[in-house]
């Protein structure tokens, strides 16, 4: 994963701390005017932070992209997280007028000349105030879904017994909801519909199959009193990615263009 994203703050290669949901913190003490770099291996639109501990001060993201050797605005900016105030997704989109741009190291990058990191796409993100109440980012990388969606489809996992079945103490499912982004991601690949997480560029259209995944993987656990239920999350989870339209990101400009949607548009004519 950590050749896959990399992550720069402070002048600080903080990759292993936030590319791994299981292990690792950052502290993110954010001063305005710094900037948090992310490189990727192709173009992206969106992405999930899972804070620790979070930012208590209003502020506004913007995003940078790396084009035509200087960085440009991004639009249509959605932050989902109201300036790392909760965890959740930022997302944006490409100027259709601008684009990506891959670099060979990173040294060609302004703000990244110290480091030499090789073939990647990058992008920047800062926020309009310096952050209160010592914020701490858990991990940086992608969630397809949540527990209010996973118990829409299986109440019965959100009883507090079950989660302390499951685990001592365990009050959510985040854990696994991280697991089945990375399941997904791995499927996905294996049928040649991506190469990199990067292209899932509507994450919404794989939400039902992440909750049957940790279905799945919760229903594993409870070994053979949860058979049935297990095999029914695996024949659903099975199903809905068979089932699914991905709309993924085919020629790496970063935006979902219309041939890309799955859609047919029809014209009449008289």
């Amino acid at each position: 994963m950590i050749q896959n994203q990399r992550v720069i703050y402070n002048g600080t290669d903080v990759s292993t701390k936030v590319n791994d949901y299981r292990s690792g913190t950052q502290s993110f003490n954010y001063v305005a005017g710094q900037y948090l770099y992310i490189g990727s291996v192709l173009p992206m639109n969106n992405i999930y932070f899972e804070m620790q501990s979070h930012n208590n001060i209003a502020s506004n993201v913007s995003i940078d992209i790396w084009w035509g050797n200087a960085w440009n605005a991004a639009v249509d900016v959605i932050d989902e997280t109201t300036g790392l105030f909760t965890s959740g997704r930022i997302q944006w989109a490409t100027n259709r007028l601008k684009g990506w741009d891959i670099e060979q190291d990173s040294k060609d990058v302004t703000g990244l000349e110290s480091f030499s990191i090789y073939w990647k796409y990058w992008i920047r993100l800062s926020w309009s105030a310096t952050f209160g109440n010592n914020p701490v980012i858990k991990y940086i990388g992608q969630k397809y879904s949540t527990d209010d969606v996973l118990y829409s489809f299986y109440p019965d996992l959100s009883n507090a017994a079950i989660l302390e079945g499951f685990e001592t103490g365990k009050t959510t499912w985040d854990e696994q909801h991280y697991f089945a982004a990375d399941c997904i991601e791995k499927d996905l690949r294996k049928r040649n519909i991506i190469k990199s997480r990067n292209q899932i560029l509507d994450w919404s259209m794989l939400q039902e199959a992440s909750c049957h995944k940790v279905a799945e993987t919760a229903y594993r656990a409870f070994g053979q009193p949860y058979a049935e239920q297990l095999l029914r999350a695996q024949k659903d989870y099975t199903n809905s990615l068979n089932l699914s339209f991905f709309n993924v990101d085919q020629n790496a400009n970063g935006n979902l263009d219309p041939e890309e949607r799955n859609i047919s548009t029809h014209f009449v004519t008289r």
